[in-house]
């Protein structure tokens, strides 16, 4: 797994866009606990099981990013674009994380990745989660 802790000043850095480029095409696990990623293209990167614990990324572009198991525990989200996230409070309380990829929404929420309709079909086979279901709608409409 390659480390990537320290903060950057400023925009961020060619050598870590390149990082995560190159463990993209790998598909090599990266920990980028505390980057500075602000206003970071980050379209179609693979951050499946990527640490972002911390990472701000602030302006960043997420369309098509694979979340897929990454941990964005404290992650600085607000303004990174094609990006929605929403708390899960009348169920599991966690944060549900949705990144548009061309004509639909996947999202993160717990173990769960998938599209916007396999969401629907899971969150009303389960719990019929009203907020889900809320922030389902909403999203379909975007």
């Amino acid at each position: 797994m390659k480390t990537l802790n320290k903060r950057n000043k400023g925009k961020v850095s060619r050598e870590l866009i390149k990082t995560i480029i190159l463990a993209t095409r790998i598909k090599e696990k990266v920990n980028l606990e505390g980057a500075n990623l602000e206003g970071a293209n980050l379209r179609g990167a693979n951050l499946r099981g990527a640490n972002l614990d911390g990472a701000y990324l602030r302006g960043a572009n997420l369309m098509r990013a694979n979340l897929e198991g990454a941990y964005l525990e404290g992650a600085y989200l607000r303004e990174a674009y094609n990006l929605y996230v929403f708390n899960a409070f009348d169920t599991s309380k966690r944060m549900v994380y949705c990144v548009r990829h061309s004509d639909t929404w996947y999202i993160k929420a717990g173990c769960f990745w998938g599209t916007i309709t396999e969401l629907k079909a899971k969150v009303l086979a389960t719990h019929n989660s009203k907020v889900y279901l809320h922030n389902i709608a909403l999203l379909a409409q975007l």
